[in-house]
């Protein structure tokens, strides 16, 4: 596990770094930290061009965190992104990972269900289904956190 550090110098421009545990430290333009994170690497990694504006990164990292909090069991909560110019750091989303599950991406997530509909064991009954799946959802808060340079 490990930390990221974001930040603007007025010479160089916006930074970032990934640093472990151990104190090994990676400079770049996007990291992931958390149990979720090759979840939210899928989504940078298919998704993150360099001339990003701000408001493509921002979506960008609301999906990267989205998409590690739902597929992991030991993440969900609150989705924070912030941006960081030369003129300091801005709020620019706050949400709840549910909200956005049922909200802005439940229809991305029901074409998903189209190609890959979920299969119910055949001893099973519509009750089970229903509380595994509120379980899945419904996961505690841990931290994720996606930094996107763009």
């Amino acid at each position: 596990m490990g930390t990221m550090v974001a930040g603007y110098d007025k010479i160089v421009g916006p930074d970032l770094y990934y640093i472990d545990d151990d104190g090994t430290h990676l400079h770049g333009n996007i990291f992931s930290v958390g149990s979720g994170s090759t979840y939210a690497y899928g989504i940078l990694d298919s998704e993150y061009k360099f001339d990003m504006t701000v408001e493509e990164a921002v979506e960008l990292g609301k999906r990267a965190i989205y998409h590690a909090t739902h597929r992991d069991a030991y993440s969900g909560g609150f989705i924070n992104v912030f941006c960081i110019t030369e003129e300091g750091w801005t709020q620019h989303y706050r949400g709840d990972m549910n909200e956005l599950h049922y909200g802005q991406y439940s229809e991305e997530r029901e074409k998903l269900q189209q190609v890959h509909p979920p299969s119910a064991p055949e001893n099973s009954s519509d009750n089970q289904l229903k509380i595994r799946s509120q379980y899945a959802i419904g996961s505690s808060f841990a931290g994720e956190s996606v930094s996107v340079d763009f």
